[in-house]
């Protein structure tokens, strides 16, 4: 080949791009537009000289996407955004959110799964959405008295994170007394009205 010639690449394996056309000799990465060979490499009155050059191929760098939908990784949590053919097997963790329990990882139509696991020889981009459930939580009642008790059966009520929802009507009674509502502490102020809707 003349200096200016550019071979023609063959087909990388897959998981491989080409990465171009390297010296055998100094294993330097050649550009058939700028590269040169020095004066000094020619000997005597040489006014040809042979470049041995070899092709070489890369790993393809592929990304990973992550859609936590407002949930976060434990601190000093270290997830990787690429991977290639080459990287050893790893996990892309289990993230965490206030008032939700982790489901999984959701890839497509895949069914969601817990520490998803990339293995090496894996291939392509990936993207990856966390699925959440709401958490239930119990509010219980209690008639903070002792004294003039005619009724002190309240069930307690179940609720559901970041829903919407009302507090069950007052039922206990109490004689001489007018109910206020309800504070969260025995001797708190009132924060919710009765059948007042709360969320967390």
């Amino acid at each position: 080949l003349d200096l200016g010639d550019i071979p023609e690449e063959s087909d990388a394996d897959a998981g491989y791009e080409f990465d171009g056309w390297y010296r055998v000799d100094t294993d330097e990465k050649w550009d058939f537009t700028t590269s040169t060979v020095a004066k000094s490499e020619y000997s005597g009155d040489e006014t040809e000289m042979t470049i041995k050059l070899e092709e070489r191929h890369k790993p393809i760098e592929y990304t990973i996407s992550l859609t936590l939908d407002d949930g976060e990784f434990a601190e000093d949590t270290v997830v990787p955004d690429t991977y290639n053919i080459e990287t050893e097997t790893f996990i892309i963790p289990n993230p965490e959110k206030t008032g939700y329990t982790f489901v999984g990882w959701k890839n497509g139509e895949a069914a969601p799964v817990l520490n998803y696991e990339i293995a090496k020889g894996s291939m392509g981009n990936i993207s990856l959405t966390a699925i959440w459930d709401a958490n239930e939580y119990t509010v219980r009642y209690n008639i903070n008295a002792t004294t003039y008790i005619t009724d002190d059966s309240e069930e307690p009520s179940t609720h559901t994170y970041d829903i919407s929802s009302a507090l069950s009507e007052n039922k206990f009674k109490r004689d001489y007394y007018t109910f206020e509502g309800w504070a969260v502490s025995f001797d708190g102020e009132v924060v919710y009205e009765d059948k007042a809707t709360v969320k967390n």
